[in-house]
């Protein structure tokens, strides 16, 4: 029998208080989901690859992973940003380890659009 599906969320992802960052994040069908275990990691950044060791995934905030974050036991299958691009994210070295890197695209195109349009009209109506 294979053990459970092991996701690491990045350290970020909780407050100094361990309180969650995104309080709207809805972690319930990770926390909830059969044969799954997700595990916050140590706030540290770039992301050390001893912490991946036995993890399937990765959910990045904003830290970064660069060529130290990929573990040596070639588990880690998936590094998923949550946010926009992949600036904090060494696609080269997921590459070379074969571990897929990926993002929501379109999660926030429309809001970005839409926070970008209104500070224009502020900055054009002088609204401070």
């Amino acid at each position: 029998m294979m053990g459970p599906f092991r996701v690491a969320l990045s350290g970020d992802f909780r407050k100094a208080d361990g309180s969650a960052t995104f309080p709207d994040f809805d972690l319930a069908p990770l926390r909830e989901a059969k044969n799954v275990e997700m595990v916050f990691l140590d706030n540290a950044s770039p992301i050390r690859g001893d912490q991946l060791e036995d993890f399937d995934a990765l959910i990045l905030l904003a830290h970064r992973f660069d060529a130290t974050s990929v573990p040596k036991s070639g588990r880690l299958a998936v590094v998923a940003r949550f946010g926009v691009g992949y600036d904090t994210v060494d696609v080269e070295a997921c590459t070379r380890a074969n571990v897929l890197a990926m993002i929501a695209a379109g999660a926030v195109d429309r809001p970005v659009a839409e926070a970008t349009i209104a500070w224009m009209l502020a900055l054009t109506h002088h609204v401070l």
